[in-house]
């Protein structure tokens, strides 16, 4: 799982997320940004946050499964 972290007037950050489902970023300045999950077979869920000054945030998405393409017998 790909998660994609964007904010105005700056480069996209991306992490992979660990075997628990966590991403993590460090060092962000205060801002509004835009969080992209992405995962093969699923599909891509995107939310908006805004970080203050010295804040620790946890976000949470749910993710679903892509329907599988119709099979012609």
């Amino acid at each position: 799982m790909t998660v994609l972290l964007r904010a105005e007037g700056q480069a996209d950050r991306s992490a992979s997320a660990d075997a628990e489902g966590v991403a993590r970023f460090g060092d962000l300045p205060v801002g509004a940004y835009v969080i992209v999950v992405q995962a093969d077979g699923f599909r891509s869920v995107q939310q908006s946050v805004g970080l203050t000054s010295g804040q620790a945030q946890l976000e949470s998405f749910r993710l679903r499964c892509t329907a599988p393409a119709p099979s012609v017998v």
